[in-house]
């Protein structure tokens, strides 16, 4: 009882809440529906839906410049809202471009990819890039701002209409474009929510007391387009090079079951290590310019504290996966709950390292995190590959699944050396 007393009165743990009860509220909405939504979409509308948001998220890498993960890290306001504005205008810039390349180029690449079906809504990809990368960026100011509540109102608002979209879409005989436009319309109904809580916080504050140019913010951070970009497109890049490749080597039907698995584990991560992570960022950038004490005791007791929640997570889906797969989503989705059973190992060791790597950012390690990313990018690329070439669908499975979880397990123990935890006595990471 004592660890749960040492929840409920510490500040870090409070705010976290705050967060979490946000996100809860969200996926309760999304949760509930999700029996009914399953039924009413075939498994190919899913896997053509994860292609379109697998593209928006490797995208939304680069649309920003890596700029807006640097909002956290000036000590004057004004700093801070310049490099929103950076990331704004340069989200503009790559959406445009990117609705040049699909008009161009769209045809072909979606044929590649095995997704043919997408052609009629490679239009939407360009809007949908602009949402995500405005609501990102916004994410980071809002979170500096310590705006929590508004934080998980945008949250509720996205799931909620993203949840009710589809629903009655479905229910209106709509195939897969149902999912498109629930998806779309929950990301602006959360962009709406955080641009007005950022403006409500602008109109009381004075930003005339440091504004940097935008060029020379540009320059002071640079590292993180330099750097970070690259590092994270190729960690989101090869988390979802599933999506691109299972339509390739098997089916759009089996990229369907893969994504319902893959968006039900990581629901934990969006329940809790996320608002985790909010938290922890902008509290362990704080104990950063304390001591090293601070900041490895923050990272110590967040690290603790996610691997108890971990593992009832594990051992459920391992034991029960299959079953409570096809007991809540019908008998069709008895599948993607075996490739929970596979998958969970390396959600559950990602849902204690995600909060932790924005120590990264705090500790300006992008260097090196670039070699762990490439890593990841090309293992895991080489096993969907031998499995495609070589194994069944569920085989591969099992070997991305393997893969990414030794790779996880390496980068957690990386983050943990990096905050102090394996190394005592000394000031900082060389």
């Amino acid at each position: 009882m004592r660890w749960i007393r040492a929840y409920i009165r510490s500040p870090f743990w409070r705010n976290v809440f705050t967060l979490f009860s946000g996100n809860l509220l969200a996926q309760a909405f999304a949760v509930a529906l999700t029996p009914f939504i399953a039924r009413l979409y075939v498994p190919e509308a899913f896997g053509l839906l994860g292609v379109f948001i697998a593209i928006i998220a490797v995208s939304v890498v680069v649309v920003n410049g890596g700029y807006e993960w640097a909002i956290m890290l000036p000590a004057g306001k004004g700093e801070a809202h310049q490099l929103l504005l950076l990331s704004l205008g340069l989200c503009v810039l790559g959406s445009l471009l990117l609705l040049g390349i699909g008009a161009a180029f769209g045809e072909l690449l979606l044929q590649w990819a095995g997704s043919p079906g997408l052609l009629p809504w490679r239009w939407l990809l360009a809007f949908s890039l602009l949402l995500e990368g405005s609501s990102q960026a916004l994410r980071m100011a809002v979170n500096r701002n310590e705006q929590y509540r508004a934080l998980s109102m945008s949250k509720v608002m996205r799931s909620l209409t993203q949840a009710l979209l589809s629903l009655l879409l479905g229910l209106g005989g709509l195939g897969f474009e149902g999912l498109i436009y629930g998806y779309v319309c929950g990301q602006f109904a959360g962009t709406v929510m955080l641009v007005a809580a950022y403006w409500r916080w602008l109109q009381k504050e004075d930003m005339a007391c440091y504004q940097p140019g935008l060029w020379a913010t540009a320059r002071q951070y640079r590292d993180f387009p330099r750097y970070s970009v690259l590092s994270t497109w190729l960690h989101t890049a090869s988390r979802h090079l599933p999506f691109f490749l299972l339509p390739v080597f098997f089916s759009q039907e089996i990229n369907g079951q893969f994504s319902q698995a893959d968006r039900i584990l990581s629901l934990p991560v969006v329940l809790l290590s996320m608002s985790v992570g909010h938290v922890f960022f902008e509290q362990a950038s704080k104990a950063k310019q304390q001591s090293p004490q601070a900041l490895a005791q923050i990272t110590r007791s967040t690290f603790q504290q996610l691997l108890k929640l971990a593992i009832p997570f594990l051992l459920i889906v391992m034991l029960l996966g299959p079953d409570i797969f096809a007991f809540v989503l019908g008998k069709e989705w008895y599948l993607a709950g075996e490739y929970a059973r596979w998958l969970v190992p390396w959600m559950a060791v990602a849902f204690i390292a995600s909060p932790l790597a924005y120590l990264i950012d705090i500790q300006r390690k992008l260097k090196v995190f670039l070699w762990f990313n490439l890593a990841f990018f090309l293992l895991r690329l080489l096993a969907l590959h031998l499995g495609g070439h070589s194994l069944s669908h569920l085989g591969t499975i099992q070997l991305y699944g393997g893969v990414s979880m030794l790779l996880t397990l390496l980068q957690l123990a990386y983050l943990l050396w990096l905050g102090g935890v394996w190394r005592r006595g000394k000031a900082s990471p060389p």
